[in-house]
């Protein structure tokens, strides 16, 4: 937490409002701080609910007046297309943030669009310079001149056509995942209850990482399913094993063990599991190109 927020008069008055002890409104800024951390590092915490956002820092009341105070109070700013961005994130976030957003090649939405927060509460949120310019008549283009006759046809010296080949342009494949068929395969074979909007989110945080950090990963993932994710209770969802970035606090070979090196568990049995399907997808496609 930024120093002096504590005592700040914005904070005070975001107890106030809400009625509760200041220690409790310095905790849900600290939590609001660490929700958009994980879930919107550009600071863009109004891609949710209020009430998820309210969820999000523990808030157990109405999650609409939560929102209506943080705005009131500046900690949350109005925005035309994002709803609400956390006021002056950039200098809120911590080291880690900055980093992750460095990696994705992004930057803090609070420090690009500053112009377009709404100041007032009860003032319509516009987009920026949608009201400043009054579009200029556009004059209307003066008449071509007539066309000139058209020459006489030259007759063609060799009456053989001329037969051009064209080759289609082949436009360039998507890049593929490596690998992250087979790392989300081990959370469909460990049992993980997962959908589509879950296989979404890992692949775009999948695409940050390249091939020897990505066989790290699975490796990371092995290990973990051998130590600790026993069962489905401890098993995290993809991206927030991806989130987490566990590989960074543990040493893991980058070269993925082959069956003669693993003995019989649950980590390795899926592995191998993942192998032969691939192998037989392999054997089947052979047949049908025969």
């Amino acid at each position: 937490m930024k120093r002096g927020t504590p005592d700040h008069p914005k904070t005070r008055a975001v107890a106030r409002d809400l009625g509760v002890p200041l220690p409790y409104a310095v905790g849900l800024l600290e939590m609001l701080w660490h929700f958009a951390s994980e879930y919107a590092p550009q600071g863009d915490i109004g891609r949710y609910s209020d009430q998820e956002i309210a969820d999000g820092v523990e808030y157990p009341g109405d999650a609409i007046e939560l929102l209506r105070v943080l705005s009131k109070r500046r900690w949350l700013d109005r925005h035309p297309i994002h709803r609400f961005l956390i006021h002056d994130w950039h200098d809120h976030a911590d080291e880690g943030v900055r980093k992750k957003l460095a990696r994705r090649g992004l930057e803090f939405l609070t420090r690009l669009d500053k112009s377009a927060t709404c100041r007032d509460e009860s003032a319509t949120c516009r987009a920026p310079e949608a009201h400043l310019h009054t579009p200029m008549p556009v004059p209307l283009p003066e008449p071509l001149p007539e066309p000139e006759p058209l020459p006489e046809p030259v007759p063609a010296v060799s009456t053989t056509a001329r037969h051009v080949e064209t080759k289609a342009v082949t436009p360039p494949e998507p890049r593929k995942p490596e690998l992250f068929d087979l790392f989300w395969g081990l959370f469909v074979l460990a049992g993980v209850a997962l959908n589509d909007r879950d296989k979404e989110r890992a692949l775009r945080l999948w695409l940050d990482y390249e091939r020897p950090e990505q066989e790290e990963i699975v490796q990371w993932v092995v290990a973990e399913m051998k130590a600790t994710w026993t069962d489905t209770k401890h098993t995290p969802r993809p991206h927030s094993a991806l989130e987490s970035q566990g590989w960074n606090r543990r040493a893991a070979q980058r070269i993925i063990p082959t069956p003669k090196q693993r003995g019989h568990n649950r980590g390795d049995e899926l592995v191998e599991t993942l192998r032969r399907r691939a192998q037989d997808r392999a054997t089947s496609k052979e047949r049908r190109n025969a």
